[in-house]
């Protein structure tokens, strides 16, 4: 799933494998997922450092050609792929492995290809895609969605059994996230409790006093404040259409 064509991209490029007949929506997040990635999932999860682990056996089964994947690991395992470039530099073990991966399907595709047989070449081409947007791409919880009783992510709302807050998220820092971070109800009571009995704090604005504090102002300084710039905008563009209308309506009589 990357930008149309009938090849693999080279192995160092963002867009590895085509998306083919995908549609347009799958296109444009490829582009954005293939950056995340080799700069943050491959290096971050180690998806491929272990290549004997459970991790790099549910990546390699996006790719359907067993005795190419099959090379690969026992390559990996005899310790291909894990050096870096000069004085050990360069991308970490994952990233190494990930282009090697690719260059190998390409060789397989186009080997493929020059022997007829264009439909195994884009099996082959998909399978990397796929392996990309099944680690990558965002999923929504159908249970949570589909049923009452299950809690919609509503910013601040609590998770029944964690007892974690649902916290708004900043983009900017997407990446230093951390979800076993988030804060918790029991602790958040107890803060609150606590600014309350000093008093230093406006009843309404106690949780600012708490570990909720940056999570809200995050909250409106993100969506509320931009929102409501938005609202007002959109009244005041209205206004001023309704005043020159107006105004038309005088000049006719």
């Amino acid at each position: 799933m990357a930008t149309p064509g009938s090849a693999l991209r080279p192995s160092h490029s963002t867009s590895s494998a085509p998306l083919l007949s995908r549609h347009p929506s799958l296109e444009r997040a490829y582009s954005a997922l293939t950056t995340a990635w080799r700069e943050h999932i491959l290096p971050q999860q180690a998806l491929l450092d272990d290549p004997s682990g459970d991790a790099a056996a549910k990546l390699l089964r996006y790719i359907p050609d067993e005795e190419l994947t099959e090379g690969l690991r026992r390559s990996w395992a005899a310790g291909g792929g894990a050096r870096g470039g000069r004085g050990g530099g360069g991308p970490c073990v994952s990233v190494r492995r990930w282009d090697e991966l690719v260059e190998e399907v390409e060789a397989k595709a186009n080997q493929l290809r020059r022997a007829g047989n264009r439909g195994r070449a884009a099996a082959l081409a998909r399978g990397l895609a796929d392996a990309v947007f099944a680690h990558a791409y965002p999923r929504l919880d159908v249970e949570v969605t589909k049923k009452m009783n299950h809690l919609l992510k509503a910013p601040f709302c609590v998770h029944p059994k964690t007892g974690r807050v649902c916290v708004p998220l900043d983009v900017e820092s997407i990446w230093e996230f951390d979800p076993d971070a988030v804060p918790e109800l029991g602790p958040l009571l107890s803060e609150a409790r606590a600014a309350e009995a000093e008093g230093g704090a406006a009843k309404e604005d106690v949780w600012r006093a708490t570990a909720l504090g940056p999570h809200i102002a995050a909250w409106e300084t993100n969506f509320l404040a931009p929102l409501a710039r938005d609202c007002k905008s959109a009244l005041a563009s209205r206004a001023a259409k309704d005043a020159a209308e107006q105004r038309r309506g005088d000049i006719s009589w």
